[in-house]
Protein backbone atom coordinates (compact mmCIF):
# COMPACT_ATOMS: atom_id res chain seq x y z
CA UNK A 1 0.00 0.00 0.00
CA UNK A 2 1.44 3.32 -1.02
CA UNK A 3 0.46 6.61 0.52
CA UNK A 4 -1.03 9.16 -1.85
CA UNK A 5 0.56 12.52 -1.33
CA UNK A 6 -1.97 15.29 -1.21
CA UNK A 7 -1.36 18.20 -3.51
CA UNK A 8 -0.24 20.98 -1.18
CA UNK A 9 0.62 23.62 -3.77
CA UNK A 10 -2.36 25.84 -2.96
CA UNK A 11 -2.71 24.67 0.63
CA UNK A 12 -4.08 27.02 3.27
CA UNK A 13 -5.13 26.39 6.83
CA UNK A 14 -8.81 26.64 5.90
CA UNK A 15 -8.46 24.08 3.16
CA UNK A 16 -7.23 21.05 5.26
CA UNK A 17 -8.03 17.92 3.38
CA UNK A 18 -9.32 16.19 6.46
CA UNK A 19 -10.27 12.94 4.78
CA UNK A 20 -6.85 12.48 3.14
CA UNK A 21 -5.09 13.54 6.31
CA UNK A 22 -7.05 11.05 8.40
CA UNK A 23 -6.34 8.31 5.86
CA UNK A 24 -2.67 9.26 5.84
CA UNK A 25 -2.58 9.20 9.62
CA UNK A 26 -4.12 5.68 9.63
CA UNK A 27 -1.60 4.55 7.02
CA UNK A 28 1.29 6.01 9.00
CA UNK A 29 0.05 4.31 12.20
CA UNK A 30 -0.38 0.99 10.30
CA UNK A 31 3.13 1.27 8.85
CA UNK A 32 4.56 2.27 12.22
CA UNK A 33 2.89 -0.71 13.88
CA UNK A 34 4.03 -2.98 11.04
CA UNK A 35 7.59 -1.68 11.31
CA UNK A 36 7.44 -2.13 15.10
CA UNK A 37 6.16 -5.70 14.69
CA UNK A 38 8.82 -6.45 12.06
CA UNK A 39 11.46 -4.88 14.30
CA UNK A 40 10.24 -6.99 17.25
CA UNK A 41 10.27 -10.12 15.07
CA UNK A 42 13.80 -9.26 13.92
CA UNK A 43 14.91 -8.74 17.53
CA UNK A 44 13.32 -12.07 18.52
CA UNK A 45 14.96 -13.76 15.54
CA UNK A 46 18.30 -12.16 16.39
CA UNK A 47 17.98 -13.39 20.00
CA UNK A 48 17.03 -16.88 18.79
CA UNK A 49 20.07 -16.89 16.47
CA UNK A 50 22.32 -15.69 19.31
CA UNK A 51 20.92 -18.40 21.61
CA UNK A 52 21.29 -21.02 18.88
CA UNK A 53 24.89 -20.02 18.09
CA UNK A 54 25.70 -19.92 21.80
CA UNK A 55 24.21 -23.42 22.10
CA UNK A 56 26.28 -24.62 19.12
CA UNK A 57 29.46 -23.01 20.49
CA UNK A 58 28.85 -24.62 23.89
CA UNK A 59 28.29 -27.99 22.20
CA UNK A 60 31.50 -27.58 20.18
CA UNK A 61 33.41 -26.59 23.33
CA UNK A 62 31.98 -29.60 25.19
CA UNK A 63 32.90 -31.93 22.31
CA UNK A 64 36.38 -30.37 22.12
CA UNK A 65 36.87 -30.71 25.89
CA UNK A 66 35.52 -34.28 25.86
CA UNK A 67 37.86 -35.11 22.97
CA UNK A 68 40.84 -33.58 24.81
CA UNK A 69 39.94 -35.48 27.98
CA UNK A 70 39.43 -38.72 26.05
CA UNK A 71 42.68 -38.25 24.14
CA UNK A 72 44.51 -37.58 27.41
CA UNK A 73 42.99 -40.69 29.00
CA UNK A 74 43.86 -42.79 25.94
CA UNK A 75 47.42 -41.43 25.90
CA UNK A 76 47.79 -42.02 29.63
CA UNK A 77 46.28 -45.50 29.24
CA UNK A 78 48.67 -46.35 26.41
CA UNK A 79 51.67 -45.02 28.35
CA UNK A 80 50.60 -46.96 31.44
CA UNK A 81 49.91 -50.08 29.39
CA UNK A 82 53.26 -49.83 27.62
CA UNK A 83 55.07 -49.25 30.92
CA UNK A 84 53.23 -52.18 32.50
CA UNK A 85 54.00 -54.28 29.46
CA UNK A 86 57.67 -53.24 29.53
CA UNK A 87 57.89 -54.22 33.20
CA UNK A 88 56.11 -57.45 32.40
CA UNK A 89 58.53 -58.26 29.56
CA UNK A 90 61.44 -57.91 31.99
CA UNK A 91 59.97 -60.84 33.90
CA UNK A 92 58.88 -62.71 30.77
CA UNK A 93 61.25 -65.63 31.34
CA UNK A 94 59.15 -66.49 34.37
CA UNK A 95 55.82 -65.83 32.66
CA UNK A 96 56.08 -67.15 29.09
CA UNK A 97 52.56 -68.57 29.00
CA UNK A 98 50.95 -65.31 30.13
CA UNK A 99 52.59 -63.05 27.53
CA UNK A 100 50.14 -63.92 24.75
CA UNK A 101 47.14 -63.13 26.97
CA UNK A 102 48.79 -59.87 28.01
CA UNK A 103 49.43 -58.90 24.37
CA UNK A 104 45.83 -59.65 23.42
CA UNK A 105 44.52 -57.79 26.47
CA UNK A 106 46.20 -54.53 25.49
CA UNK A 107 45.61 -54.95 21.73
CA UNK A 108 49.29 -54.48 20.96
CA UNK A 109 49.59 -57.46 18.62
CA UNK A 110 49.96 -55.28 15.53
CA UNK A 111 52.95 -53.35 16.92
CA UNK A 112 54.79 -55.95 18.96
CA UNK A 113 52.82 -59.15 18.55
CA UNK A 114 55.09 -60.70 15.94
CA UNK A 115 58.21 -59.95 17.97
CA UNK A 116 56.69 -61.24 21.21
CA UNK A 117 55.25 -64.31 19.51
CA UNK A 118 58.69 -65.07 18.09
CA UNK A 119 60.18 -64.64 21.57
CA UNK A 120 57.50 -66.90 23.00
CA UNK A 121 57.99 -69.47 20.26
CA UNK A 122 61.78 -69.38 20.76
CA UNK A 123 61.38 -69.69 24.52
CA UNK A 124 58.90 -72.55 24.15
CA UNK A 125 61.16 -74.35 21.68
CA UNK A 126 64.13 -73.84 24.02
CA UNK A 127 62.09 -75.18 26.91
CA UNK A 128 60.88 -78.14 24.83
CA UNK A 129 64.44 -78.82 23.70
CA UNK A 130 65.70 -78.62 27.30
CA UNK A 131 62.86 -80.86 28.41
CA UNK A 132 63.53 -83.39 25.66
CA UNK A 133 67.26 -83.33 26.47
CA UNK A 134 66.40 -83.81 30.13
CA UNK A 135 64.06 -86.71 29.32
CA UNK A 136 66.77 -88.29 27.14
CA UNK A 137 69.34 -87.87 29.91
CA UNK A 138 66.92 -89.36 32.42
CA UNK A 139 66.22 -92.29 30.09
CA UNK A 140 69.95 -92.72 29.43
CA UNK A 141 70.63 -92.59 33.15
CA UNK A 142 67.80 -95.03 33.81
CA UNK A 143 69.15 -97.36 31.12
CA UNK A 144 72.69 -97.01 32.43
CA UNK A 145 71.50 -97.53 35.99
CA UNK A 146 69.45 -100.52 34.89
CA UNK A 147 72.53 -101.99 33.21
CA UNK A 148 74.56 -101.24 36.35
CA UNK A 149 71.85 -102.80 38.52
CA UNK A 150 71.66 -105.84 36.24
CA UNK A 151 75.45 -106.16 36.34
CA UNK A 152 75.46 -105.74 40.12
CA UNK A 153 72.73 -108.36 40.49
CA UNK A 154 74.62 -110.74 38.20
CA UNK A 155 77.85 -110.12 40.10
CA UNK A 156 76.06 -110.65 43.40
CA UNK A 157 74.52 -113.86 42.07
CA UNK A 158 77.88 -115.14 40.78
CA UNK A 159 79.53 -114.20 44.07
CA UNK A 160 76.83 -115.98 46.08
CA UNK A 161 77.06 -119.02 43.82
CA UNK A 162 80.85 -119.06 44.16
CA UNK A 163 80.53 -118.59 47.90
CA UNK A 164 78.03 -121.41 48.06
CA UNK A 165 80.37 -123.59 45.98
CA UNK A 166 83.12 -123.04 48.49
CA UNK A 167 80.86 -123.63 51.44
CA UNK A 168 79.24 -126.79 50.09
CA UNK A 169 81.54 -129.80 50.43
CA UNK A 170 80.26 -131.55 47.30
CA UNK A 171 80.54 -130.28 43.75
CA UNK A 172 77.61 -128.51 42.11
Amino acid sequence: CSIDKPDLTNFTVNQVPSRNLLESHKNIRFYTESISAISKNLEDLEQELKDYFEFIINKIDKIRNDAKRTLFQITLGIKTSLQDFSNFLKESDKNIAVIEEYVEKFQLEEQIGAYVKKLIKDQIFRLIKKYMTYIKKVKDLEEQRKIEIDATIKNDLYNKINQLKTEIPFPI
